[in-house]
């Protein structure tokens, strides 16, 4: 259904979903770069799986970033983390954008 989406239209529907899902992590703001560090900061879970999510919906396999398959799960998300840090003005952007534009800055298909 969403294959034929361009990476960004997967995204929206990525923010999309978390903005209507009843979940408690739901909140209007959740989707952008700031709350997104404030679980790399205080070590939760739910970060893990909001960046594997955007992985799942943007497809690794889109040619967009090249993640080694030795890399695991926790690497994903010190990467997300570290530049989310290192820049803290973007921090005010949707949070699958920031996202996917970590991943593509540490794995960049070649």
């Amino acid at each position: 259904m969403y294959s034929n989406l361009p990476w960004y239209g997967k995204a929206l529907c990525l923010a999309a979903f978390f903005a209507i899902s009843g979940s408690s992590f739901a909140s209007a703001d959740w989707q952008n770069g700031n709350k997104l560090y404030e679980g790399c900061e205080d070590h939760t879970s739910f970060n893990l799986g909001y960046i594997e999510g955007v992985i799942d919906t943007l497809g690794a396999d889109s040619g967009k970033f090249c993640i080694p398959a030795n890399v695991i799960a926790k690497q994903l998300k010190d990467v997300v983390c570290k530049d989310l840090r290192e820049s803290p003005k973007d921090r005010d952007r949707l949070a699958a954008f920031l996202v996917f534009r970590s991943l593509q800055r540490a794995w960049p298909c070649k």
